[in-house]
């Protein structure tokens, strides 16, 4: 389900209202010098699963750093699970972010030395820095989004790296070494099946369908891999169920295909993964999820390029469409092509995608 933060109307709003509002703080705002002596870091993040597990690896860095330092992490409701499972964070704080008041109010519970908001577009992240109680604010400045003036410290956005490296750009100290891949230690004890698959058909996000690859390519892929002798699971949301079912109407309940979407949570969904020998999926927030975990990973690229958004781990391997107009996001919703049709999925073809799937072995 597509989260207040991917919808047109937001968008609207945190323009229109953001903007000016972030003008008149910043006639209130002093530009500080960073503490000399940091034992307490809030770090304000956005509602999206990717953005979490990506941003793991500026954690860890920072923990390499300084192992005392006590990292405080704000996250909302929606993505505290996946927080939790990710761990190098020594504390996390739920907010409602859509509730300002209550939001400001948690953030002024918990003064910290260094406050950083990682969201890299909303103006409403930006306001709740400013009213954070911080002796120091780091944040991005990126290109129109005017939002960086109330920042002690902000650093350049690039639509030229990877993302999870723009994150590292916000450290507060020069010491600190930009190293650490997202990684995530699951403590729970699974063997991987041989034969087993995950699959991941649904993106999240404003416009999300033109992340799609036609269900007419999917099912070439789900012949494939029953001739195998594979067992197939489909993960998704509650709202994702419904699409998957009608996927799969054609095969007549093949005990090897299993419709999960809506039935794990994130912690099974994690253990899923980690217990599978191959996970096939879009560019979304499951696929940095499987990346972070070390699977082995195929993803689908269409709208993203896979230098911004793919996975990290030496074991995927990315699928990048070769339509002209791709890759056109770098946020996550300008979709500066003309083409609505989603044309740019359409491109990956299932032959490309099979010849992956059997560098893995299957």
């Amino acid at each position: 389900m597509m989260n207040v933060r991917g919808k047109k109307s937001f968008k609207l709003l945190d323009k229109y209202l953001g903007v000016p509002i972030l003008f008149v703080l910043n006639l209130f705002s002093k530009k500080k010098q960073l503490p000399k002596n940091i034992e307490k870091i809030g770090i304000l993040t956005v509602p999206a699963i990717g953005d979490i597990i990506l941003l793991n690896g500026f954690l860890r860095d920072i923990k390499k750093f300084n192992h005392d330092v006590k990292i405080i992490l704000f996250v909302t409701n929606e993505v505290r699970e996946i927080a939790e499972i990710m761990g190098s964070y020594d504390e996390i704080v739920s907010i409602k972010l859509f509730n300002p008041l209550r939001a400001i109010k948690t953030l002024r519970s918990h003064p910290v030395d260094v406050f950083i908001d990682t969201a890299q577009w909303t103006r409403l992240n930006a306001i709740f820095t400013f009213f954070s109680k911080s002796k120091y604010k780091i944040g991005f400045k990126t290109k129109g989004q005017c939002k960086h003036f109330i920042y002690d410290f902000a650093a350049e956005h690039s639509n030229l790296t990877h993302e999870l490296y723009n994150f590292k750009k916000l450290s507060f100290s020069k010491e600190i070494k930009a190293e650490s891949l997202p990684k995530i230690e699951f403590n729970h004890e699974t063997q991987i099946k041989k034969d087993q698959v995950v699959i991941h058909i649904m993106s999240g996000g404003y416009l999300s369908e033109l992340k799609r690859w036609p269900d007419e390519n999917w099912r070439r892929i789900i012949d494939y891999l029953l001739e195998s002798q594979c067992d197939i699971y489909f993960t998704g949301s509650a709202s994702d169920h419904k699409h998957l079912v009608s996927l799969l109407k054609n095969y007549k309940d093949n005990i090897r295909l299993h419709n999960v979407a809506g039935k794990h949570s994130l912690r099974e969904t994690a253990i899923l993964l980690v217990g599978s020998q191959l996970v096939i999926s879009v560019d979304t927030g499951i696929m940095h999820l499987a990346s972070a975990l070390g699977c082995n990973l195929i993803s689908l690229h269409g709208p993203t390029a896979p230098t911004r958004w793919g996975p990290l781990n030496s074991n995927s391997k990315t699928i990048q469409s070769n339509y002209p107009e791709a890759p056109c996001l770098n946020l996550g919703f300008e979709y500066n092509c003309k083409d609505r049709s989603g044309e740019c999925m359409k491109r990956i073809t299932s032959e490309k995608v099979i010849s992956e799937i059997k560098e893995f072995g299957l």
